[in-house]
């Protein structure tokens, strides 16, 4: 039930960011939340050295690394590549 709802959810936001211009990677929104999302993950970098061995910092790292590879293929695909 619930999760068909949420997985066809997912699936039509892919379809649009699929079929989209990308004229929004060039815009001040992403180029500022791209600047945001530097600075926090130069943040909890810092924290992570302070406590090196909590799991917790996998998962943090796995957000980033998440949105990180986003940003590249809106800009690739932004660029022309497919």
């Amino acid at each position: 039930g619930f999760r068909i709802v949420r997985l066809i959810r997912v699936f039509r936001v892919v379809q649009t960011l699929l079929q989209g211009d990308f004229h929004w990677v060039d815009g001040p929104t992403f180029q500022g939340s791209v600047g945001i999302v530097i600075a926090l993950n130069a943040l909890f970098m810092g924290l992570e050295t302070e406590s090196v061995h909590n799991t917790l910092w996998w998962w943090v790292n796995q957000v980033f690394l998440i949105f990180f590879l986003f940003e590249i293929r809106v800009r690739m695909r932004r660029a022309g590549f497919r």
